[in-house]
Order: C-alpha cells, then structure tokens, then sequence
C-alpha cells in the first residue's frame, strides 16, 4: 500500500494485519490509520505477536486485536467480533 488502493483488499471480506509488521510503533500506527480510513465499515483483525500498543484506533468499530500469538480459534473469534461490532 503506497498510497494506492488495493484491488485484493478491496475485494476480501475482512483484512488481517500484524501491527508490528514494520519493526516499529509509528510505521505500524500509522498503516493502521491508513487501513481504518480506506476500509471503513471492512473488519480489520489486528494481530500483536508481545503486546498490543496502546494506541485508541485499537478500540473503533470493526476492529478487534489478537493479543500474543495468533491461534486458529482466536483469529476466529477476533473475525466475529469485528463483524458484530459493525452492525451494532
């Protein structure tokens, strides 16, 4: 993403994304404003392998974090969970 959409993204039904992809707090802050701005009303699972920052784009609507290692079973739950709050 280098300012373009994205044509598999815009098609999927929920975006995965690790926060710390980019080794640091601010490149990942802000790849997740740039997701949350370009994909609204998309659910966007947040992963973060140690811990999850703090910062309060974490708490929108149709978003959920997956704190320490993903599981098949939490990735799930944290998919549920971005879709309801959607439609809440």
């Amino acid at each position: 993403m280098r300012g373009d959409r994205c044509p598999a993204v815009d098609r999927a039904d929920v975006l995965l994304y690790d926060v710390w992809m980019h080794g640091d707090a601010d490149r990942g802050r802000e790849m997740v404003a740039r997701l949350l701005a370009d994909y609204v009303g998309k659910p966007i699972v947040l992963t973060a392998p140690g811990f999850a920052p703090d910062w309060p784009e974490l708490s929108g609507p149709g978003v959920a974090v997956v704190e320490g290692a993903p599981t098949r079973q939490g990735l799930v739950e944290a998919i549920e969970s971005a879709r309801r709050s959607l439609v809440a």
